[in-house]
């Protein structure tokens, strides 16, 4: 029953947005739930597998929601607001380990969502390290 109402979501969310990915997450590995995802993986992955997984989708073409300027590359202030970021930080502990000021943490935070198509700290986490801007050693 509770395989229904996930693939009767997953169509929902398709019919809307076609062009966006849809990953599977369980408890146990169920390989594509009869292709109704486009990757899935369980929690007890290693995580190198569950970052290979999302990266591949990156890869294939960037999610629906996503808008990049032609430049996505970032400049060296950007990536290093974008650690700050991925470590959790708030703007204001990201503009006093920078010197810089809030304002300025705000700019930058904006033009990498421009350049990345994305907003969240668990997606710019993603994307760092599928850009190979961070280790996953580095949250050890």
């Amino acid at each position: 029953m509770q395989f229904l109402n996930r693939e009767k979501e997953v169509k929902k969310i398709r019919k809307i947005h076609p062009n966006i990915h849809v990953v599977g997450m369980d408890y146990m590995h169920m390989p594509n739930m009869n292709g109704l995802f486009d990757a899935s993986f369980s929690l007890y992955d290693p995580e190198e597998q569950i970052i290979q997984t999302i990266s591949k989708l990156f890869e294939k073409q960037p999610f629906a929601h996503q808008t990049k300027t032609d430049d996505d590359s970032l400049s060296e202030r950007e990536i290093e607001v974008l650690t700050g970021i991925v470590n959790g930080l708030s703007n204001k502990e990201i503009a006093e380990s920078l010197n810089i000021s809030i304002h300025t943490v705000a700019t930058h935070r904006k033009n990498i969502t421009a350049k990345t198509g994305i907003r969240s700290q668990s997606g710019l986490t993603i994307y760092a390290i599928s850009k190979e801007i961070i280790s996953i050693d580095d949250f050890s």
